[in-house]
């Protein structure tokens, strides 16, 4: 009871809505960076350990100016992207920072709780994603976890008292001398010729070996991948010791190269589905809106080095004609978040222009599902999702469409635009330099090319 209370604890996070219950200095609520005053650029001594977030916020808007003076800059700009303070953003709220939903799980809380271990065990995952014989797939996840029982392991585990090689009766069987070290080993692998694989096979770590070739995805042989070739020699491997330790005749074929390459290919062609899909071009343009209604195109960017995020949103009517748009940097943040907020400043934007009919486009299908997704009490940007929604439901017309970024070009330019602006929102009354191309090609109705499958006649 006592561990599961430590692990609830740790894996509880703060989600920000008016800011009147988060101590701003203690509380864990800025991802990533856990207590503030461990990361405050002034003296412990001169930090007021009473104030809370809300002592930082002005009418949803972040004291920037106050923030700067305490705390580093990369700081700063993670707190920037935080929506907090506005009229429908809630109330603070303890979450479950473990997963993005904020809902707690059992799976979550296991991998929480399992973190280091994690970073060894679940970097294996990939390997039930890939496209080899069960059989195969099975005996790769056994030996990545040292599962196989080779001598050593027998020995380890009081199963054997012999922890040599059944093969050359030279070294200690350990997984990296079944695979590498033992001389019948590295006869296989000098015969196989695997490109990659075999100019690799005495280089680097075992886990490091063995994680880069099956993760190769390179044609090396007959035009079957690496990773299949690769997992193949390893079975075979396997397969022929345990073929010696039960027959003492048996003896490595003095091909292996021809065997494990038939095995390989067959499995291959058996295992590949002729598509009865064919391609097509589909033609995409932006479409202006309906006679009376305006259309909002919005898009959020990350920079994936920086992690900062911008957004980007542009008002034009049914002649096509440019009526307003803007352009923002917010701070260090994701994808969605960027996308979001672009929705809530796109959406202010068009109710204070007095639209009353918007049509809503973006490329971001995970933004249209959050709009028409019911009741999220627990999400972590609930206060930014609460804050579009209430907009939407305002009293207009307004409806939220998912487009293809081909029709979003102009949106997306914008976005990418605020990464070269100073943090805060800039609005344009026309097409910026940098973006007028892309407003032209959207004018004469230009058409970009997209291609897709589509199931032929049988």
């Amino acid at each position: 009871m006592s561990c599961g209370a430590k692990l609830i604890a740790k894996g509880l996070k703060w989600r920000v809505g008016d800011g009147s219950l988060i101590n701003f200095w203690v509380d864990d609520r800025v991802p990533g960076c856990g207590r503030l005053k461990d990361l405050a650029s002034i003296r412990i001594e001169d930090i007021d350990l009473k104030q809370y977030v809300s002592d930082f916020l002005s009418n949803g808007e972040w004291n920037v100016a106050g923030l700067a003076a305490v705390l580093p800059c990369n700081i700063v700009h993670r707190i920037l992207s935080i929506h907090a303070g506005k009229t429908h953003s809630g109330f603070d709220k303890e979450v479950w920072g473990w997963d993005k939903s904020g809902n707690f799980s059992v799976k979550s809380a296991y991998l929480g709780a399992s973190e280091d271990v994690s970073q060894v065990l679940w970097s294996w995952r990939f390997i039930w994603k890939l496209k080899i014989p069960p059989k195969i797939l099975y005996f790769i996840w056994t030996l990545v976890h040292e599962r196989i029982l080779t001598n050593h392991h027998r020995t380890v585990r009081g199963m054997s008292n012999d922890p040599f090689c059944p093969r050359c009766n030279v070294g200690i069987e350990s997984i990296d001398h079944l695979l590498r070290g033992c001389r019948d080993a590295k006869f296989i692998w000098e015969n196989v010729s695997a490109g990659s694989t075999s100019s690799s096979a005495y280089r680097g770590d075992l886990v490091s070996w063995l994680e880069g070739n099956l993760q190769c995805g390179v044609l090396s042989v007959d035009k079957i991948p690496n990773y299949l070739y690769f997992a193949c020699v390893l079975w075979y491997l396997w397969k022929w010791r345990c073929n010696k330790v039960f027959d003492v005749n048996f003896s490595i074929p003095q091909s292996p190269n021809l065997i494990i390459k038939l095995f390989a290919k067959s499995w291959l062609e058996a295992n590949t589905t002729v598509s009865n899909k064919v391609a097509v071009m589909h033609q995409i343009a932006w479409v202006e809106p309906a006679e009376n209604w305006v259309k909002l195109n919005i898009d959020g960017s990350r920079n994936p080095i920086s992690g900062i995020i911008t957004a980007g949103g542009v008002l034009r009517n049914q002649w096509k004609d440019w009526l307003k748009g803007f352009a923002m940097k917010i701070g260090v943040g994701s994808v969605i978040e960027a996308e979001l907020w672009g929705l809530y400043e796109g959406l202010q934007l068009a109710w204070s222009f007095g639209c009353r009919k918007v049509c809503v486009e973006t490329d971001s299908l995970t933004t249209v599902q959050l709009m028409c997704s019911g009741t999220m009490s627990n999400h972590p940007l609930l206060s930014l999702i609460q804050s579009c929604k209430n907009l939407v439901n305002a009293d207009w017309i307004c409806t939220i469409n998912h487009i293809y970024r081909e029709g979003n070009n102009l949106a997306d330019g914008l976005a990418h635009m605020g990464h070269g602006l100073n943090f805060g929102i800039v609005f344009y009354e026309e097409p910026p330099l940098e973006t007028r191309d892309i407003f032209n090609a959207d004018f004469s109705s230009l058409v970009s090319f997209r291609q897709g499958f589509v199931s032929s006649a049988l």
